[in-house]
């Protein structure tokens, strides 16, 4: 049972100068066998661990991860804790989630920095406040509490902000989500691999997932750096997936690659690859894209034209054209593919009915709209 945190336990540590708190979680030996094994001990993994051992009383679960626990997505993520989506679906799920923020420093007795400030969502075009207007009616008839905001109470609300109506991008009004706010994203993976372990599951860390073994089409267990570790079941993530899949060269028999190449090779027309180019996130890897140029070399693809979505978040501005001289080199490698268009996230990947960012990044894809430039122009 691990002790709980306090102003109690502070000021008794602080007395030997902090050097008898205890570990915050175990460092265990990998067991021969979990009922569960879970790859990542980033929020995802650990928030399913922990509610599986609170909620379920499940906690033979092991969680593998092949560097530092947060150390991925979740040492990167944008702190914003909100659940102002469009749909119906995604408004339950993430509003959920929010809630759970709420509550989480208490139930985990770690400080997750949770605080409710709110958040507002900007309107500088005419587009944007009729998106956002729509948002909002769909989030009220959902029971969030939120609404649309005048100029006047944004400069209420945020004083710092400048609310000059002659400024380039005026503001116009704003979503506002009242009990949105931030949290900090490592202090939220730390709280919950501290619940998890007190709870009996095991978070290894460095002991990468190097593949997995299959009996009768049932996966049993995983090889890992530290050993092979059996399992009653292996739920591995889309990207974890795909690497496996590069690794043990099933990707280049994936079926709906064969297939789509295979039309454009016998049609003798052009492959288009859409999608985000970075080096690691969320929505896949470079390397995914460059495995798939390898792949349309490989079946006689004719020509190959990449459409890239750049500006992961958490990146470094500059990070978008070192990726684009990586497919731009490796394409002049395999004599094949060019880098057609390259868009921004915020207009290529919007999910809240912004329609004129959709309609720029459709009219880019489809009209060729924007701005001609050579190759190396992004040096």
């Amino acid at each position: 049972m691990k002790s709980r945190y306090s102003i109690f336990s502070l000021a008794r540590n602080a007395m030997n100068y902090h050097k008898d708190w205890e570990r915050a979680w175990r460092s265990p030996q990998p067991k021969a066998e979990y009922d569960a094994v879970i790859v990542g001990a980033g929020g995802h993994g650990l928030a399913t661990a922990y509610y599986l051992a609170k909620n379920h009383k499940m906690t033979n679960i092991a969680i593998l991860e092949k560097g530092w626990l947060g150390g991925g997505n979740t040492g990167r993520n944008t702190t914003i804790i909100r659940s102002n989506y469009l749909q119906d679906p995604s408004i339950a799920i993430y509003e959920l989630a929010r809630s759970l923020y709420e509550s989480l420093a208490q139930e985990l007795n770690y400080n997750v920095m949770f605080s409710p400030r709110g958040v507002l969502m900007l309107c500088q075009t005419q587009h944007e406040f009729r998106a956002f207007q729509r948002t909002a009616h769909a989030n009220r008839l959902a029971g969030l509490d939120c609404r649309m905001v005048t100029p006047a109470e944004v400069k209420e609300i945020v004083p710092i902000v400048n609310d000059d109506p002659n400024c380039r991008y005026p503001i116009l009004g704003a979503y506002y989500q009242p009990r949105g706010g931030t949290g900090r994203h490592d202090a939220v993976a730390w709280g919950y691999a501290r619940g998890a372990d007190a709870l009996g599951v095991d978070i290894i860390q460095n002991c990468e997932v190097t593949g997995f073994s299959i009996e009768n089409g049932r996966v049993t267990g995983v090889d890992t750096t530290r050993g092979h570790i059996g399992a009653g079941r292996v739920v591995p993530a889309d990207r974890v997936r795909i690497n496996q899949a590069l690794e043990d060269g099933s990707f280049y028999r994936n079926e709906a690659f064969l297939w789509a190449m295979s039309r454009a090779r016998d049609a003798g027309r052009r492959l288009h690859l859409l999608g985000i180019v970075s080096f690691y996130s969320s929505h896949g890897s470079v390397d995914h894209l460059l495995a798939l140029l390898e792949m349309a070399r490989r079946e006689g693809v004719p020509e190959v034209y990449v459409h890239a979505m750049l500006g992961r978040r958490g990146e470094r501005p500059e990070s978008g054209a070192i990726y684009i001289e990586q497919v731009e080199a490796e394409a002049e490698r395999l004599g094949l593919g060019q880098v057609a268009t390259v868009i921004g996230r915020f207009w290529s990947l919007d999910r809240e009915g912004h329609w004129d960012r959709i309609e720029k990044t459709y009219r880019t894809l489809v009209e060729g709209e924007g701005q001609p430039v050579g190759r190396g122009a992004f040096d």
